[in-house]
């Protein structure tokens, strides 16, 4: 019984108590990112060159802040906050003595079939399902060292930007494509998704997700793979977090959040700035 109960206390929902207010306060903020590029995404995908014509000062202005302050950001501090949550659900249940691996295998499988819901019949570009993946992934690191995991966590971030930004420099164009697949298989179904999308035929619609899915990352494997090595860097750093315990003790932590962010705060913005002119 003993085992039962405690199997049945692992799938429940972490009380309300026990809940760290500051982590699903930043998750919300992110999400809201979230939200706000995908919708500038949704419309510019089709209508980009429409949209920019008819852009005003304030348009432009709105446009500039969000390439500054939200993209990339948004989609980075919702990875970086998996790994944090990956590390608390661990702790806890390492402390309560209960299995973590079986739970948390199903709560990635849950994600995984959500995920391919969200692409098939909603939005191709969903993001949960490389979450799930690369969340089974990060299973695998759970006993690594801190000083692994924050080494290995970061060259994953920092390097593979280096790398695409130096090899096309040297190669003088796009990196290409491991998969073998053409640019003008993409194209042809992207060209395809509009039709789909304004037609009355929701089957048509949902296949034409599933196809364009399938295409852009054939296309794309060499950038899908340095992105997916960004995103895992960024659960390790999040697992790393964790077992610093710096959001349940925000207070003992602060120098080292200061520090960090004396640090990262002027480079990414005068990154961010670079890239968004």
């Amino acid at each position: 019984m003993t085992d039962l109960n405690s199997a049945t206390e692992d799938r429940r929902m972490v009380p309300v108590a026990d809940r760290l207010v500051v982590i699903d306060t930043l998750r919300a903020i992110a999400l809201f990112g979230v939200i706000v590029m995908n919708l500038t995404a949704m419309v510019m995908i089709f209508k980009a060159e429409a949209v920019m014509a008819a852009a005003g000062p304030v348009d432009m202005g709105v446009g500039l802040f969000e390439l500054v302050f939200l993209q990339g950001k948004a989609r980075s501090s919702f990875a970086f906050l998996f790994g944090v949550g990956f590390g608390i659900l661990m702790l806890r249940a390492q402390a309560r003595g209960a299995g973590f691996e079986g739970f948390y295998l199903r709560r990635v499988f849950i994600l995984l079939v959500i995920g391919l819901c969200n692409l098939a019949f909603l939005y191709w570009g969903d993001i949960l399902i490389v979450y799930a993946l690369l969340g089974m992934v990060l299973l695998l690191f759970r006993n690594a060292g801190q000083k692994t995991l924050f080494t290995l966590g970061l060259t994953m971030v920092l390097v593979p930007p280096l790398l695409i930004g130096a090899a096309e420099a040297i190669i003088g164009g796009p990196l290409p494509n491991l998969a073998g697949v053409g640019p003008t298989a993409s194209q042809a179904a992207f060209d395809a998704l509009l039709p789909a999308y304004a037609g009355g035929d929701y089957w048509a619609f949902v296949a034409a997700n599933l196809r364009y899915y399938l295409m852009h990352n054939l296309t794309e494997t060499s950038y899908v793979a340095m992105y997916d090595l960004g995103v895992l860097g960024l659960f390790m750093l999040g697992l790393w977090t964790a077992r610093k315990g710096v959001f349940e003790n925000i207070e003992r932590h602060r120098s080292l959040l200061r520090r960090i962010a004396a640090i990262a705060l002027p480079v990414g913005l005068v990154i961010s700035v670079v890239q968004a002119t």
